[in-house]
């Protein structure tokens, strides 16, 4: 029987070039103002799509405290970011090899101490990070959800941020919240939206006009239509199930739409300036190592 990771492998055949490939580790991070918009499905499925196209992808679960991807998997991780925050391993140590074609590098759940993880902590664990980077294309990362320091510190530094958000009023809103945190502080990368939970016909298109208008006025810069994904039910039995949507139903419409962002996602080149190439946990450690020393004034 050919293995899951093989047949969403040929959903992925004539992509073309992907900007996917250009020697360093390209950084998703997928982030969202509002919980319950389907941010970490949308993780998920999108790394497993990347790897469908023969791509090397680490998903991280950065929603540190309350992390679920490993349920959402259907894994038991023996160790998580907690056992590498106590100093008992390391984060090599907790990779885990999954029959979807991708690395997972679990969070903890239930451990409300990891979501305010001191940065002094946050440096030492993420000088473990850059030793990972090299063994990967691209990095999915799922943050926690808000605006909180916790999202800010994986999405600034990323080639690409998805904001997922749903057609609902406080859904936009709360995204918005997002762009503007992202743009008060420089985001310098891709500014993507993916619009899920679509429902009626024109809702992909509204949503994303009126977070594009908004953005171009107050923040002067716009934001990417990645895609929109469907209401479906299939979602919610996957949940159930433990299982990811493109392991479950490869063929159904939320597949296609997922795969559908892939292909526009490719199309992006990084836009950061090139003395600005070398590396995601490099920016990232700069960043941590500025908010040790605030910490310490």
């Amino acid at each position: 029987m050919i293995d899951q990771a093989q047949q969403l492998r040929s959903l992925a055949q004539d992509r073309g070039h992907s900007v996917f490939g250009s020697g360093r580790c390209r950084v998703v991070t997928v982030t969202g103002g509002k919980g319950g918009v389907g941010k970490s499905s949308i993780s998920l499925n999108l790394a497993i799509a990347l790897a469908a196209g023969g791509r090397r992808v680490l998903l991280f679960d950065a929603d540190l405290g309350l992390a679920n991807l490993d349920l959402m998997l259907g894994v038991v991780p023996q160790r998580t970011i907690e056992d590498v925050s106590k100093g008992s391993c390391r984060l090599a140590d907790i990779l885990l090899h999954t029959q979807h074609g991708i690395d997972l590098l679990p969070g903890g759940a239930g451990v409300p101490e990891l979501a305010s993880m001191g940065s002094l902590s946050l440096v030492r664990m993420l000088g473990q990070l850059r030793e990972l980077e090299d063994s990967y294309d691209v990095m999915v990362i799922d943050t926690a959800a808000g605006i909180g320091e916790g999202v800010a510190r994986f999405a600034l530094p990323a080639d690409d941020c998805v904001l997922v958000c749903t057609p609902d009023p406080p859904a936009m809103l709360d995204a918005y919240s997002v762009i503007k945190m992202l743009c008060a502080r420089q985001y310098s990368g891709n500014l993507h939206l993916v619009v899920n939970m679509l429902r009626a016909e024109g809702e992909l298109e509204r949503t994303h006009a009126s977070l594009d208008r908004v953005t171009r006025r107050y923040q002067e810069r716009g934001i990417n239509l990645l895609g929109g994904i469907p209401y479906d039910e299939q979602m919610y039995e996957c949940t159930r199930r433990q299982a990811p949507l493109l392991g479950m139903f490869p063929h159904g419409r939320c597949a296609r739409a997922i795969n559908a962002l892939v292909q526009v996602l490719d199309g992006q080149s990084a836009v950061l300036p090139e003395p600005e190439r070398r590396g995601f946990f490099g920016r990232l450690m700069d960043s941590v190592k500025r908010m040790a020393v605030t910490d310490a004034r």
